[in-house]
C-alpha cells in the first residue's frame, strides 16, 4: 500500500526515508514473529547495509527489540502502545462500543468492529458471547476481507472504480470448503449485499459458524463495518435471525453520521 501510494505522490515533498522505515516496521506488524537482518531485506528488496542502519535507527528510538542470542529484532512495547492508544480514541471505536457490547450480551452472539486495510479486515473491537468454544480473532487481528461479512459489507459500498480495482487484486485461497473462490459468484455476493443492506458469511471463514454484517458511513463514505457471529445451528431459529439482521440494520443507521 505504501509503495502505491509512493507512485502518486510528488517526489517534491516525498520522503523516502521515511516510507521506508514505514515499510520495515509493517513488515513486523504482518509477520508477528522477530525478523532477521537478511530476511528483512529480502522481504523489503533493501540492502542489507541500508536495513541495519534502520533497524538500528528503530531500536535506538525504543521500537524495536534485539535478541543478542537469535541475532532478531522484534516490535518493543513502545511501539505496541501507539497502536492501542490509537485504537482507544478512535471515534468510530468509541460511538460502536457500546451497542456492540448490547448485542454480545442481549443477543449471545461475538459481536465485532472492523474496517478496510487494504485486502484484508482490520478488527477494532471484538465482544464474545456465553460460547465456550469460539473463534478467536482478536483487536488488531486481520483477514481476507473477500471472503468475511465485515469485509462484503464494506466492499458493497465502496465507490465503483476502487471496488473494481480491489476486486481485482484479491486472489481467492480458501480458508474452509466453502469459502467462494470464483470471481463472479463473489461479485454476485456483494451486489446481493448492497441490494438487501446486510452481508452474509456462512462457513467461509470458519466451519460451524455464521455471520452477519453491516456498513457504517461517515456522510456518503462507509468508514467500517460491524457485526456478529455465532454457531451455525442458531440460523434454524428464523425469529432469531431476523431479530438480529433488524438489529443490525437498525444500528446502522443509528451508528454513521449523516451528512
Amino acid at each position: 500500500y505504501i509503495v502505491e501510494l509512493h507512485k502518486n505522490m510528488s517526489p517534491r515533498y516525498f520522503i523516502n526515508s521515511l516510507e521506508r522505515g514505514l515499510i520495515i516496521l509493517t513488515k513486523f506488524a504482518d509477520r508477528g514473529k522477530p525478523i532477521g537482518l537478511s530476511e528483512l531485506a529480502n522481504l523489503t528488496d533493501l540492502s542489507l547495509p541500508t536495513v541495519n542502519r534502520y533497524l538500528k535507527t528503530l531500536r535506538d528510538l525504543g521500537y524495536l527489540l534485539f535478541d543478542t542470542d537469535t541475532k532478531k529484532y522484534s516490535l518493543s512495547p513502545k511501539f505496541l502502545s501507539l497502536g492501542f492508544s490509537a485504537l482507544n480514541k478512535m471515534d468510530i471505536r468509541t460511538r460502536t462500543h457500546p451497542f456492540l457490547a448490547e448485542l454480545a450480551h442481549k443477543h449471545n452472539v461475538n459481536s465485532q468492529l472492523a474496517v478496510l486495510d487494504g485486502l484484508n479486515i482490520l478488527y477494532l473491537e471484538r465482544i464474545k458471547g456465553d460460547f465456550l468454544v469460539g473463534l478467536d480473532h482478536p483487536i488488531g487481528s486481520k483477514l481476507p476481507a473477500f471472503c468475511t461479512a465485515l469485509g462484503r459489507a464494506i466492499l458493497a459500498y465502496l465507490d465503483d472504480n476502487e471496488k473494481k480495482k480491489l476486486i481485482k487484486k484479491i486472489k481467492p485461497a480458501p480458508l474452509t470448503p466453502h469459502t467462494i473462490l470464483d470471481k463472479s459468484a463473489l461479485i454476485d455476493e456483494i451486489n446481493k449485499t448492497k441490494q438487501r443492506g446486510y452481508a452474509i458469511n456462512m462457513q467461509e471463514v470458519a466451519l460451524g459458524w455464521a455471520n452477519y454484517a453491516v456498513p457504517i458511513f461517515h456522510g456518503n463514505v462507509v468508514e467500517a463495518s460491524m457485526g456478529v457471529s455465532f454457531p451455525l445451528d442458531f440460523v434454524d431459529n428464523n425469529t432469531f435471525v431476523n431479530d438480529i439482521i433488524k438489529k443490525l440494520l437498525k444500528l446502522s443507521k443509528e451508528i454513521s453520521i449523516q451528512g
